[in-house]
Parts: structure tokens; sequence; C-alpha cells
């Protein structure tokens, strides 16, 4: 299953300043052993209202614990070599990273980025029938299995995208017809720490007989 996002709203915080708190506690967020700490932790709670709880300490959490711009990388080298220049290993890392993470492609509005996801995980949300309304007034309709494919399609927008967005899944269509239709599968969803709105839709119906990978396309923009 390819997956594609456009994330079209600038960050409510900038990298930067995000990046700023997490050095000043550096010490405090990896164990004796170099794990990260847990979400369960204060300190994502602290840091969340350090930044004036623009972004919630479950996302600071996920962008780290994911590598989000290498900081869990650079902070553990923060610890581990304190005589390195940060600046210019934050620089460098980060423009990297804003390039490469995710096939990412950049224009003036966002990025695009673009992921896989194999047929083993698709067929756990497969699309079901639901009937609403009654006797002979009653219709169908298809969409994608409740309680499965938001976290489904969450898991993997965040294991290979690592954008720093937390998206609340609203709704999700599926085609009767794929054949008369433009996407096959249709879902939407916002972002709930910079309110963007997004979209994302599926060009063709999966043929499991002849592919284990297909199509998302996810396209988020500013309300």
């Amino acid at each position: 299953m390819f997956f594609k996002a456009i994330c079209g709203r600038k960050p409510t915080v900038s990298h930067e300043k995000v990046y700023d708190e997490l050095k000043s506690v550096a010490d405090h967020l990896f164990d004796s052993v170099r794990n990260l700490i847990p979400y369960s932790n204060k300190l994502w709670l602290q840091l969340s209202e350090s930044l004036d709880r623009k972004i919630s300490p479950h996302t600071l959490y996920n962008n780290v614990s994911q590598n989000s711009h290498s900081w869990k990388n650079n902070l553990k080298l923060l610890i581990s070599r304190p005589s390195i220049d940060n600046a210019t290993l934050v620089e460098a890392e980060t423009d990297q990273n804003s390039d490469s993470d995710g096939d990412t492609d950049a224009s003036e509005d966002g990025h695009i980025y673009t992921f896989d996801i194999p047929y083993r995980d698709y067929i756990k949300m497969n699309p079901i029938q639901v009937k609403y309304g009654r006797n002979k007034n009653s219709k169908s309709y298809l969409t994608l299995k409740p309680g499965v494919w938001t976290n489904v399609i969450n898991d993997w927008f965040i294991k290979c995208c690592k954008a720093p967005c937390n998206i609340i899944y609203k709704r999700c269509r599926v085609a009767n017809d794929s054949s008369r239709s433009k996407n096959y599968i249709t879902f939407s969803g916002k972002c709930k720490d910079c309110g963007a709105n997004a979209t994302g839709w599926v060009d063709k119906k999966p043929d499991d007989a002849i592919s284990d990978k297909y199509l998302f396309d996810w396209s988020r923009s500013e309300i």
C-alpha cells in the first residue's frame, strides 16, 4: 500500500525552538542505558508547558521516539559527546532529513510524504458492508473496518513519515463500484496540534492476487 502525505500548514512552534527545549533537558530524557524515558514521565508535560502547550506531551514524545528531524540521534550525541558543536550538528542533520525522511518532496506549501503499507496490514481493515435506514428505504455502503483502520493508517504514518502531527481521523468511504469512481477509498482527519485539515485517498481497489502493496495518497492542507 503506497501512502502519500502532503503537509501544507506551518508548525505552531518552530522545530528549532522545540529542539532547544529538548536540548535543555537532554540529560534527563534517557535512562542509564540510554533508553528514552517513557511517555508517562512528567518531563514530557513540563516540556509541553514550556512551549505554552502548543505541542502536546504525546506529540513531543512521538517526535523524539520516532527520531523526527534526527532529534533522538542528536540528543544522544549531546549527552555522550558534549564537545560536539551542537549548532552545526543540528543544522546538518535537520537539513538532511527535511529532504529525505519518508521519501519526501518539498514545496512552498509543505511536504509530500510517501511510504508503503503491506497487504498483511491492509486486510486487517478490509472494507465491510454497512446498512442504514429501515425496510424498503434501507441502503448499504462500504467502509473500512471500524476501530481498526484508524490504527493501521496512523501507525504507518507515524512510523514512516515522522511528521510532527497528531492526526485525529474522522471518517472514511469506500466506493461500491471502483470502476466508476475516481478513488476507491477516501478518508479525512485533522491534526490535533496544528489544526490542519487532512484528506487521504486510495486510487485503485487492491488486488491481493497480484500485489502486496497498494496506493494511498494523503493530502494535508491549511484550514
